[in-house]
């Protein structure tokens, strides 16, 4: 049973709908889009769940704006997305600072003494044009993802898996 209905216009082709059904106790939220005549819905409409999810979300390192998250999934227990970054720069070390993680962990000829261990993990650091704040940037730091309902996320077991994808856990 359909006990409340109502709509307004966000841009001129979204129309948000919210349905609250009775039985259940739970609310749905749909989302009308324009679509060419023909397919799904009335008058050209298309119909998607909206959730806090469904729009980018600012990625933020102790507070400051990494970039936003776009292209959310989540299949249990990990949500991921794609990362478009505030600094394209930022992108590149990125992805220097994965390879260089894959070489540290799958590296079998690193000395056992932790002076030359660290001696040479600068060495190949300094190969990829990473310094150590470049690599501290994507190891550490509080991690925080902001949902379109204004809800701030702390993201403590973020991971970056290459090519701007992240995964973590809510």
């Amino acid at each position: 049973m359909l006990v409340a209905a109502q709509s307004c216009l966000e841009p001129a082709h979204w129309r948000v709908i919210h349905r609250e059904y009775l039985a259940g106790h739970h609310t749905v939220n749909m989302c009308a889009h324009r679509a060419p005549r023909g397919e799904d819905g009335p008058a050209g409409t298309k119909l998607r769940p909206v959730t806090p999810f469904a729009e980018p979300m600012p990625l933020k390192r102790d507070g400051a704006q990494i970039g936003m998250i776009i292209d959310y999934s989540y299949e249990t227990p990990w949500a991921s997305g794609r990362v478009e970054f505030a600094d394209p720069a930022q992108a590149d070390r990125c992805e220097e600072c994965i390879e260089y993680e894959r070489w540290e962990a799958e590296a079998q000829d690193l000395p056992e003494d932790d002076a030359e261990y660290d001696a040479a993990c600068l060495r190949e650091a300094a190969r990829r044009g990473l310094s150590p704040a470049d690599i501290a940037l994507f190891r550490s730091g509080d991690w925080t993802i902001t949902t379109s309902d204004g809800d701030v996320h702390d993201v403590p077991s973020l991971e970056f898996l290459g090519d701007a994808y992240v995964q973590w856990r809510w």
